[in-house]
């Protein structure tokens, strides 16, 4: 299959504040080169280049958020939840983003040494709200309704084309076949709301409060990423660490989540699929909960990838 035209690629609004598609030409983004184009899988490089005002990399209309759990994350004491959606404008109109995350234990080294969780035998999915969407550095309200959220560093990944019943094998070998980009999410999530009665049994309400998935910065083109399953990842909460592993310690690999989600069903090209987030959240430090509060700072770190930096209000 054929390259992407692009090694990164923002969508943003110019000085003239008209919504363009760009690949940047530095770390900042104050300056790209601009490509035409409806959506991210039809893009033609121009010979302009304009000025960035604003990396807006969700579009204003946005359609289907699927949710989807993947139980190969890599927490040290629990799992938990990602997102999908379908975004309008950087999709095609009837795109589906789909999101995969960890419900249970994550790193297998975790698991051998605290031995809480049994090794999840699939990957548990679940839906994400389309309101929930919002950019790289949004501020992000705290919902008066909670006073546990909660940070999910997360590694997304966006579909070239149409998915339905991809063997493992053929995913194992061909995985840029099967994948547009990658970029990064964080799976924002109320805990009061996702434990015991409240949830009713399901994880959407909680990580569904708007603003509660933060992507972006940019689509890092596949072909630029040869080993997704080798990238650090970082979080901070005012400056301090706060989450510190690996893509290589989730459970279930990409490859392994796409070939799950695409038995019987077909995953839609554009379907954005969240795959975990490593030990460290609030939830679950050694001291006791930490939470979230008005003021905080979160950057989500990826390796290769990019950078979320978003403040909680």
């Amino acid at each position: 299959m054929a390259a992407s035209p692009w090694k990164s690629l923002i969508r943003f609004k110019d000085a003239q504040g008209k919504i363009q598609y760009g690949e940047p030409l530095d770390s900042e983004f104050s300056r790209a080169t601009v490509f035409s184009g409806p959506d991210v899988f039809s893009l033609n490089k121009t010979s302009d280049i304009a000025d960035v005002k604003e990396v807006n990399f969700f579009p204003m209309q946005i359609s289907v958020l699927q949710l989807t759990h993947h139980s190969s994350s890599l927490h040290a004491n629990q799992a938990q939840s990602s997102a999908s959606a379908s975004i309008t404008e950087i999709m095609p109109s009837n795109a589906t983003y789909v999101d995969f995350h960890p419900l249970q234990p994550l790193t297998r080294t975790c698991l051998i040494v605290i031995q809480q969780f049994p090794i999840p035998e699939y990957p548990i999915l679940f839906l994400k709200t389309p309101n929930s969407l919002t950019s790289a550095h949004a501020r992000i309200p705290i919902p008066p309704q909670s006073s546990q959220v909660d940070y999910e560093n997360e590694l997304c990944i966006l579909t070239r084309r149409p998915i339905k019943d991809a063997t493992l094998s053929s995913l194992q070998s061909n995985l840029s076949d099967y994948i547009l980009a990658y970029t990064v999410g964080n799976d924002v999530s109320a805990r009061d709301w996702q434990m015991g009665a409240r949830s009713g049994g399901q994880f959407s309400y909680a990580k569904s409060y708007d603003g509660f998935c933060p992507v972006g910065p940019a689509l890092v083109a596949a072909e630029q990423i040869r080993e997704p399953q080798q990238l650090k990842m970082r979080t901070r909460v005012n400056g301090s660490t706060v989450q510190d592993g690996t893509t290589g310690d989730m459970i279930f690999g990409i490859a392994e989540l796409l070939e799950f989600l695409s038995r019987g069903r077909t995953i839609e090209r554009g379907t954005l699929v969240m795959t975990g987030t490593p030990n460290g959240v609030g939830m679950f430090r050694k001291r006791g909960p930490v939470w979230l509060g008005k003021g905080d700072v979160v950057e989500c770190e990826i390796e290769q990838v990019g950078t979320l930096r978003n403040e909680f209000f």
